[in-house]
């Protein structure tokens, strides 16, 4: 069986220019599409092709465009868009923010008399919810990313075509990359994560390291991308495996009040979000010291070598620190109030809520992306969390 082609029930086309592959899907055949995707792609001709394809084989095709920037959520007029023109199939196109957007248009949009099918095409290593049970997004009337569930109504079929990278900026794709980081981390470490999640969180966060590492110098290296985007793959499968943790539940909330979008809110605060889970966390940290093959018989002293070189790749990707937004005290309140209400926070191995979430976006605005030496005195049998106060000592970025 070629492993570019197969079914998890979605199926999944996987590989350079594999959007020569949808003349073989049944549902754009002679089906009413309508094309969501955002400006941008559309101004750097980067959907030519993928409309093209879509109008040789369907009946009809609409193409409705929204802001690939936070901000924006699920319109009424979306909605009214889906339902007036009677189509059939929906394709999305785009980042993380349009993908769910355009899912969410193919799930409200359905009745048991007009069903809808969903394709969806990222146009950058993102984090695919046409693979979910269960994702997030904002209607146009609220900020808050409230959860929908439904296992009916997943993608029919996801396209991971690494050739619509090549008109993603560079930063861009290491900003979503870093987001998908975040995921596998979270997924890696939730309280109930079984063996396949781990074992897919563990090769995407190894794909992150190699290939991340490079993509900053070698901007035009294709299989670097698509080796993100196998990552992002593989998150995926872990997230819906395992659940959601702190670091996605922070990124969510610092783009509900409208200071950085998800995937720059989760490179923002990754790092301390890693440090208030590595004393609970020590056996799931020496897996992810063997990735990079850090030899330390010290497992707290493998944790720091790990949040060393976590810290060396946000650096190297040139990951924005929280102190680079705009902000005030009151509302990183906000976030930490907000985030406290994901239900998925409950699912970890270290509790964290309101008072600990203040306490992690505090210590990320104060340190950025460096490490706190105090870790290396931690007491494991200690389950508080310390936010750091400066050292001159401290490992600091540059």
């Amino acid at each position: 069986m070629d492993f570019n082609y197969f079914q998890i029930p979605t199926r999944i086309i996987q590989g350079y220019d594999s959007h020569i592959h949808l003349r073989e899907i049944p549902e754009l055949s002679k089906k009413r599409v309508i094309l969501i995707s955002d400006y941008e792609s559309i101004n750097l001709g980067a959907t030519q092709n993928l409309r093209r394809y879509i109008e040789n084989y369907s009946f009809g095709l609409i193409s409705y465009q929204i802001a690939s920037e936070f901000g924006e959520g699920l319109s009424d007029d979306a909605l009214a868009l889906v339902r007036d023109s009677k189509a059939q199939t929906l394709v999305g196109f785009g980042n993380t923010h349009i993908l769910s957007i355009a899912r969410a248009m193919a799930q409200f949009g359905s009745t048991e008399q007009s069903p809808i099918s969903y394709i969806e095409i990222p146009s950058l290593p993102c984090i695919y919810p046409g693979l979910f049970e269960t994702y997030y997004v904002a209607a146009s009337y609220d900020t808050f990313k409230n959860p929908y569930k439904d296992a009916n109504s997943r993608a029919d079929w996801l396209i991971l075509d690494s050739s619509y990278s090549e008109y993603m900026r560079v930063d861009e794709i290491l900003e979503s990359s870093v987001f998908g980081l975040t995921c596998a981390f979270d997924a890696l470490l939730a309280r109930d994560a079984d063996m396949l999640a781990e074992s897919y969180a563990l090769k995407a966060i190894e794909l992150y390291f190699s290939a991340g590492m490079r993509l900053a110098s070698e901007p035009t290296n294709i299989k670097l991308k698509s080796e993100l985007m196998h990552a992002t793959l593989l998150t995926s499968f872990a997230i819906q495996s395992s659940s959601m943790g702190i670091g996605v539940g922070l990124a969510m909330a610092l783009e509900n009040n409208v200071i950085c979008s998800e995937s720059r809110g989760a490179g923002a605060v990754l790092l301390s979000v890693l440090e208030y889970s590595l004393v609970t966390n020590i056996d799931k940290f020496q897996k992810l010291g063997r990735i990079l093959d850090i030899k330390e018989n010290d497992p707290i002293t493998t944790g720091m070598k790990f949040l060393e070189a976590v810290q060396s790749l946000l650096s190297h990707m040139e990951i924005r620190p929280l102190s680079y937004y705009s902000y005030t005290k009151t509302s990183l309140g906000l976030v930490a109030k907000q985030a406290a209400r994901y239900r998925f926070m409950v699912n970890l191995s270290r509790p964290a809520g309101f008072y600990e979430l203040s306490d992690i976006l505090d210590n990320a605005s104060k340190h950025g992306i460096s490490i706190s030496t105090d870790l290396v005195d931690t007491d494991l049998s200690k389950s508080s969390y310390q936010v750091a106060t400066p050292k001159q000592e401290d490992v600091t970025v540059g």
